[in-house]
């Protein structure tokens, strides 16, 4: 079922007076609706257009067919608090139409308001009430937290239980963009479709070349889709080509977020909840960076749960200490970037992408993170759907890629890897021939047969290597699909 809230109608006022008239709706409430006429619905609705100190809103499916209530009253601008309230029709319980009205509300008061908090009372002998709010996390507070002017019409020895919602730092969304513009509106559903009730989203383009035929659109479909916990949506926009690393930090530093993170156009939240169970997990920890699951998308639709560019035993990784962590990322980027989650306090204090390397802006934050004493945080659940067709996820690097992977290695790797002892220098020219190999790959279109030939014969240990590593990787993913499908 398609939901919104919007204004409340003339029409409504039937579809109102039924659940006030329904015994089972109205149990529990205080006021006694049996006596209410279809006046008293619509002299309400008349009222509400000019009362300054409360918002009604009507929750309504795709037909725009009435469903329930949502207000938030008894505005205190000064205290920056009000009251909440809801009441839906037999129809809509057990449809979602409560708790997305009562989001809906409550992120219009804090983000469009400017309130701070909004507070709502519910009797304990009103259980299927009681386990709506429990069930969706709504803070429960003592009544001596509650605004007195809010409280003092309930009267004292009740039964009443209070809840509290405030609200949450803002989450600021970014997507990168260079030549797949189209791409990004998948992005931007996913991001317009959660349930966090503080986003920011920023849409931050490389100089796409034929930019100025997007620009309109997108804003046109982000005013279409936004909903009230969308408190801005920005269009970062070059003039010229400054590469991944640049166009990154460009959009980190203009970013209202407390916490923030980077996808690219294509890329998509995994569900509704993510931004919510991201937050939730950084709310009390100490690390900077956390990391949650990725799963990669190939054009054809299919999930690859294996792959090759990040580790997925998070068992494992959970429990690395500091030296751990660096010892693994010396080894490999093993780091999900797509599903990286970010503390903004981290670019306060470290500083922002190594804007020396053009195109690879994660692989060195995390060796210059880890070289630092930091670990990650590990969130053992799926949040981002990586689509399988960009330049690292394909496996074909680009010669500019290779370069500054190159770069890395020469400014962060090799210098402080001192795994092998003795060792370290054979290891190291192992590791460069793997380097010169995928660089070799990166220019083999064009080459000469006999360029080619003489590659495959000085690089043959490293194409059988990695073929065979794609091939374990394939079966890996075969078992892990057929098993999520058993869980599904």
């Amino acid at each position: 079922m398609e939901l919104k809230i919007r204004k409340l109608k003339e029409k409504d006022a039937p579809l109102m007076l039924e659940w006030m008239h329904d015994p089972d709706v109205v149990a529990g409430m205080r006021k006694d609706f049996s006596s209410f006429t279809i006046d008293h619905c619509l002299n309400f609705i008349a009222g509400a257009q000019a009362d300054g100190t409360a918002v009604h809103r009507a929750v309504v499916n795709e037909e725009d067919e009435y469903l329930g209530t949502v207000s938030v009253r008894d505005i205190d601008k000064q205290l920056g608090c009000g009251e909440f309230a809801i009441t839906v029709r037999r129809k809509a319980m057990g449809t979602g139409a409560a708790i997305f009205g009562m989001r809906e509300i409550l992120n219009e008061a804090l983000n469009e308001l400017g309130l701070n908090k909004i507070y709502w009372c519910v009797s304990a002998g009103n259980p299927r009430a009681v386990r709506f709010y429990r069930k969706n996390r709504f803070t429960e507070v003592k009544e001596g937290r509650v605004p007195d002017y809010l409280t003092k019409g309930y009267g004292k020895g009740n039964d009443l239980l209070w809840f509290c919602y405030e609200q949450k730092p803002c989450i600021s969304v970014i997507v990168t963009s260079y030549k797949n513009v189209d791409e990004a509106y998948d992005s931007f559903e996913s991001i317009l479709k959660q349930t966090y009730p503080c986003v920011e989203l920023i849409l931050t383009d490389d100089c796409t070349p034929d930019f100025d035929q997007y620009e309109q659109k997108l804003n046109d479909y982000v005013a279409a889709n936004r909903r009230s916990n969308l408190i801005s949506f920005v269009i970062n926009r070059h003039a010229e080509n400054q590469g991944t690393v640049k166009n990154i930090n460009s959009a980190l530093k203009i970013a209202k977020g407390t916490y923030m993170m980077v996808i690219g156009a294509g890329d998509m939240l995994s569900e509704p909840q993510t931004l919510e169970v991201y937050e939730a997990f950084m709310r009390n920890s100490t690390k900077y960076v956390c990391f949650g699951k990725l799963r990669g998308v190939t054009p054809e639709g299919e999930y690859k749960y294996e792959l090759l560019s990040c580790d997925t035993d998070y068992d494992k990784l959970k429990q690395f200490d500091a030296k751990q962590t660096l010892n693994h990322l010396f080894k490999r980027n093993y780091l999900p970037a797509p599903a990286a989650f970010y503390k903004a306090a981290v670019f306060e204090k470290f500083g922002y992408h190594d804007e020396e390397i053009r195109l690879i802006e994660d692989y060195p934050y995390w060796m210059m993170l880890a070289q630092s004493g930091e670990t990650f945080g590990y969130l053992d659940h799926y949040t981002v759907e990586y689509k399988l067709s960009g330049v690292t996820s394909s496996g074909e690097y680009s010669a500019g890629f290779m370069k500054d992977l190159c770069l890395i290695y020469e400014k962060y790797i090799y210098p402080y890897d001192q795994r092998f002892g003795i060792g370290q220098k054979f290891y190291n020219a192992l590791k460069q021939g793997g380097l010169n190999y995928y660089s070799t790959r990166a220019v083999f279109k064009n080459m000469t047969k006999g360029q080619k030939a003489a590659a495959y014969v000085k690089y043959a240990p490293f194409y059988a290597f990695t073929t065979l590593q794609q091939k374990m990787n394939d079966l890996k993913n075969r078992k892990a699909s057929a098993d999520h499908d058993r869980h599904d």
